[in-house]
């Protein structure tokens, strides 16, 4: 591991097993505006997008009455499910091991304030992280906005993110950063893309040979 390696990571998906209670809570909402359950074949893509991607495309919902879908979901998610989410196993024990070994751990992920500072408190990852990007945090709306404002806030010798999804692998390609994969994770990498590397499980970052 060099010294100044920065390792940018998604939450869901990644350090968190958190499907089951989102699409639990998306169900809900859902329901209460009289749709159908999201079919168990498309769940997934719902996992790591805005949630008010989800009402957009499940129940039509747009401006004020979608602002008020996504609020009622953040209310029962940090209110009735966040406690239950876990993380996965040995996510605490090595995101540990990186930050003894010299990196510069970060978040980016497109939960809001409220749900990461609940997130961080309930897992105790907050000393861990020299910084935690969310909706919001200086301007940054989308994944790739929020990795530019790492990388110019940072000097580090190699950035990496790692994530589970297509959108993680676009905006580390947008930005410069080196992917890894947590293929254990909820998405998918278009197969026409071969330039990361994929791990099986999280703690296969303490292989420090991804990161040489």
């Amino acid at each position: 591991m060099r010294e100044n390696s920065i390792l940018v990571f998604d939450l869901d998906g990644t350090l968190l097993n958190s499907a089951q209670d989102i699409i639990a809570v998306l169900n809900r909402v859902i329901g209460e505006y009289g749709g159908d359950s999201i079919q168990p074949l498309d769940a997934m893509k719902y996992i790591g997008p805005p949630v008010k991607v989800c009402f957009s495309e499940e129940l039509g919902l747009t401006g004020e009455e979608l602002d008020n879908a996504v609020n009622r979901y953040r209310k029962i998610y940090i209110e009735e499910y966040i406690a239950k989410t876990h993380a996965y196993y040995g996510a605490s024990k090595t995101l540990n091991y990186l930050r003894e070994s010299g990196a510069k751990l970060h978040v980016a992920t497109m939960k809001t304030k409220q749900q990461v500072d609940a997130i961080m408190h309930i897992f105790d990852f907050m000393q861990l992280f020299s910084s935690i990007y969310y909706v919001g945090r200086g301007g940054c709306y989308t994944k790739e906005q929020m990795l530019h404002a790492i990388r110019k806030e940072n000097c580090g010798d190699k950035f990496f993110m790692i994530g589970d999804t297509q959108s993680d692998y676009d905006a580390a390609e947008a930005t410069g950063y080196e992917f890894i994969f947590a293929s254990y994770g909820y998405g998918r990498i278009n197969r026409k893309n071969i330039d990361y590397v994929s791990i099986s499980t999280i703690t296969d970052l303490q292989n420090n040979i991804l990161f040489i």
